[in-house]
């Protein structure tokens, strides 16, 4: 449901606030709660629970100004997820699970599978969540980190090369060889990194041009 057809269901639900919901617009609610905030709609026996809904739906939208981002993944009946090794011990419910979180979870307990009564078309037990993708202004800020990695490894690596040169015994040339080989791999993953961090420059660049 998008958002533009929430706001105008809403105002059609406000001009009939001071008066008792119908059947109809009770589900109607029922479905706009989920839909905006992400929660199951408990409904009591009084009736201005449904009017106390729609200006919590009529609240939450002039907040956050989006609709709750709904899991994917959905839990059983009663189903909970807890561990005092996961997440701190956190509890997960269905009103405030995300895709990240289940998936780390079944990532680190594959069994916990049963918990589930939905699953994203798709998706493997085990599956970890793709990293967001930054900007490109903090993608630029990373590069320039990288760059700056690359010349302080670069400058490392030729002055150990040096003592490696200037070594006057063997023990000492054997130490600083060892040293060498081990910048010499930070150099080369310093490298690494800074061409990862170019070619998302260069893309977040391109779809920043297209938009």
């Amino acid at each position: 449901m998008e958002l533009a057809e929430v706001s105008k269901i809403i105002e059609e639900l406000k001009g009939r606030f001071d008066a008792p919901f119908s059947s109809h617009d009770k589900s109607t609610i029922e479905r706009l709660y989920y839909e905006v905030t992400g929660k199951t709609f408990k409904p009591t026996s009084c009736q201005q629970c449904y009017h106390d809904a729609l200006v919590e739906i009529i609240y939450y939208l002039k907040k956050n100004g989006k609709m709750a981002e709904k899991s994917n993944f959905r839990l059983k009946a009663g189903a909970i997820i807890q561990s005092p090794v996961f997440d701190g011990g956190k509890i997960y419910v269905n009103e405030n699970l995300t895709d990240e979180v289940a998936m780390r979870y079944l990532a680190k307990f594959p069994g916990q599978v049963v918990l589930f009564q939905k699953l994203p078309d798709g998706y493997k037990v085990g599956d970890l969540p793709k990293p967001e993708k930054p900007t490109l202004e903090e993608a630029q800020e990373l590069l320039k980190k990288a760059e700056v990695s690359v010349k302080g490894a670069t400058t490392k690596v030729e002055n150990i090369r040096k003592n490696v040169q200037a070594a006057e015994t063997p023990e000492k040339k054997a130490k600083a060889e060892k040293a060498l080989e081990k910048t010499e791999k930070a150099l080369e993953k310093a490298r690494k990194n800074f061409d990862e961090v170019s070619a998302l420059v260069e893309e977040l660049t391109a779809e920043s041009e297209e938009e």
